[in-house]
């Protein structure tokens, strides 16, 4: 049902081969001209159409049909050296509003060492669509900068799929045995394990109810011993289907704003 990965994460590939459709039929070729690859890359984005989200919330986006939403999530993470540092803490929230406006506020902690706490940073990224300018806060300096344009892209779309999410699995090429059905925050999620090239270890979570969004993730890496040297988890904590806080969207009170 949708395509993704990663927040910082967006485009659909289904974009690109919607994109590639209208160029060949558009240049009044035909699926009997077109080279092999190119067929089948037609035949891909025909067979994979963008889902329209009719589903609870009563908020759509405008131009991708997928739910208005906030998602909340956190994500741990170690593995430097020999994986006794490089420890990262990341709390997010992404929020998703009608007019395809987003966003997304992130507090990272980090410990260079496992005695040596960094502080605590906040940043917030927000995309105001109808405007089409992006906005950058600094909450730690209480500052924020403007910048003009860019607004009108990284915005996911879902995509069709069944049950299993095989189409969004197929995304993943390291993906390759099933794992038991589980629940995250209440919602029925199918899983796929599987081991790279270089030897890392990954589990992932797809949400068939919606938009087959990955709402669990883990990957790590272990030494000949069998102890883990590298390791990183993300989970979703809630996803809120309908019109996000207009608050996610604004600049807090007080905050001046400095040239970029």
């Amino acid at each position: 049902m949708k395509r993704n990965v990663t927040i910082v994460q967006r485009l659909s590939f289904a974009v690109a081969t919607s994109a590639f459709a209208s160029l060949i039929l558009g240049q009044n070729l035909t699926p009997q001209n077109l080279s092999p690859e190119a067929k089948r890359l037609l035949d891909w984005s025909q067979s994979h159409k963008q889902l329209n989200w009719t589903g609870a919330g009563g908020c759509v986006v405008d131009f991708v049909h997928t739910p208005c939403r906030t998602v909340r999530s956190h994500e741990f993470s170690f593995g430097r050296g020999l994986g006794f540092d490089g420890i990262r803490s990341v709390d997010t929230i992404e929020a998703f509003d009608k007019d395809g406006s987003t966003s997304r506020t992130y507090s990272i902690a980090e410990w260079p060492f496992w005695h040596l706490p960094a502080p605590t940073t906040k940043r917030t990224h927000i995309t105001r669509r109808t405007q089409n300018r992006r906005i950058a806060i600094d909450h730690d300096h209480a500052v924020f900068e403007e910048y003009p344009g860019g607004a009108h892209s990284g915005t996911p779309m879902w995509e069709e799929d069944d049950q299993q999410c095989s189409h969004m699995k197929s995304h993943y090429l390291y993906l390759s045995e099933r794992l038991p059905d589980s629940i995250v925050i209440g919602v029925g999620v199918v899983g796929y394990s599987g081991t790279d090239d270089g030897g890392s270890h990954y589990e992932v979570f797809f949400a068939p109810s919606l938009g087959c969004e990955q709402l669990r993730s883990l990957m790590w890496r272990q030494n000949h011993f069998g102890l883990r040297t590298a390791y990183s988890e993300r989970v979703v904590d809630s996803f809120e289907l309908g019109a996000p806080s207009p608050t996610l969207f604004a600049v807090p009170r007080g905050f001046t704003r400095v040239e970029p």
